[in-house]
């Protein structure tokens, strides 16, 4: 038979009142906590996002130790300010925890007395231990921490398998060298079964401006990126002085050759550092070179000069303001070949001028070799050659 007691109900209140002051006390730091590290997470996901967009222009740029070091240091740091946020919230849970404990502790106490007065049986109480130990839940705050640190593993074991790359041999000895010719040997290259190149040949000479012509389709994208080393020919090889590029130090080689994609790429940074990386450069020869690309317009607009963070911007620029911030970008790295996919495809005829003009001239100053695969008759006007290429058929 059930016996109501009075004073066990009391005591059992009293966890409740120590439970919602205690949700009083610790409301505020815990939303501060869970806000910090939503950030956390949110900067994280944006950032390992961007990295990944950007996989490929690491690539060409030479950059996937760095990016990949800059990675692992944002996980490291978010994973520190994780730790310390999970610390803060356990230290709640275990303040919690300990109420329940000195709590169960109490109620034993005041149920043995009230069993040796009489005033309740064994069996009553064991019935009120039944009872509350179903409304008791202790950690259910720290499975909810828990799963927000295992998130950020998932996050990161996501990242891996994105960025995670084919290894690439850099034990070769033989370094970046070139003072004569590039000659493309014998090229066949075909995808899903269509023929892209059938025993093509081509010489390019050091300091040339090289124009590559076609119908879209006809293999100018396709010849980039057998020279980004990012595919390999079915036949033939792409040789520097003699030397077939698959034989020389990756390293040395993405060092010496910058290749500037059809699609432009702002980082998530300031003008200056979209343009020169890593790169010191007084700010006079940059600001020299974005009046020769015609971009000086946009540069007087921006608020901090070259260190207005542009990215936020992104949606304001247009494509060839974009596209002029890339061609700034290779023309920095000072490389002895720069390899350009339609650089000019989203300009208009006085500022492609300008662009070409500045292309030229850089070619001769630094007796550079430039590649650009185009179809606009202004790019194949200031090319020293042409090479024409053309669509096959299955």
């Amino acid at each position: 038979m059930w016996k109501w007691s009075k004073i066990l109900t009391m005591y059992a209140l009293i966890l409740f009142v120590l439970e919602i002051v205690n949700i009083k006390v610790a409301k505020k730091p815990i939303l501060a906590v869970a806000e910090k590290q939503k950030e956390v997470d949110q900067n994280l996901a944006n950032y390992v996002m961007e990295k990944i967009e950007l996989i490929s222009f690491a690539q060409i740029m030479n950059m996937r130790l760095k990016n990949t070091n800059d990675v692992f240091q944002k996980f490291h740091d978010s994973k520190r300010i994780t730790v310390n946020n999970f610390f803060y919230m356990s230290i709640f849970d275990q303040v919690s925890n300990l109420i329940r404990q000195i709590w169960s502790l109490g109620l034993f106490i005041v149920g043995a007395n009230l069993i040796i007065s009489n005033k309740i049986t064994i069996g009553v109480f064991v019935g009120y231990q039944a009872l509350l130990g179903y409304l008791m839940n202790p950690f259910s705050t720290l499975v909810n921490s828990l799963m927000s640190y295992q998130s950020n593993k998932v996050c990161f074991k996501r990242f891996v398998e994105y960025y995670e790359l084919p290894k690439i041999n850099d034990s070769l000895e033989i370094n970046f060298n070139f003072c004569d010719e590039i000659n493309i040997c014998n090229i066949d290259f075909s995808y899903e079964k269509k023929i892209i190149f059938k025993n093509f040949n081509g010489i390019i000479k050091k300091g040339e401006v090289i124009a590559v012509s076609g119908d879209s389709g006809s293999g100018k994208t396709t010849l980039m990126k057998l020279f980004m080393k990012e595919i390999i020919p079915d036949n033939g090889e792409i040789k520097i002085d003699n030397i077939n590029i698959s034989k020389i130090n990756y390293e040395s080689y993405m060092n010496s050759i910058t290749f500037v994609q059809q699609e432009p790429i702002i980082l998530n940074d300031s003008l200056r550092n979209n343009i020169l990386l890593d790169k010191s450069v007084d700010d006079t020869r940059v600001i020299e070179l974005l009046y020769k690309l015609n971009l000086f317009e946009l540069f007087n607009k921006l608020e901090y000069g070259l260190d207005t963070h542009i990215y936020n911007r992104k949606e304001k620029l247009s494509s060839g303001e974009a596209q002029r911030i890339n061609i700034a970008r290779a023309l920095f790295r000072e490389s002895q070949i720069i390899y350009l996919d339609e650089p000019t495809a989203f300009l208009d005829k006085s500022t492609e001028l300008k662009v070409l003009s500045t292309l030229k001239e850089y070619a001769k100053d630094n007796k550079s070799t430039i590649i650009i695969n185009s179809h606009s008759k202004e790019v194949l006007k200031i090319a020293d050659r042409v090479i024409y290429l053309k669509n096959r058929r299955k």
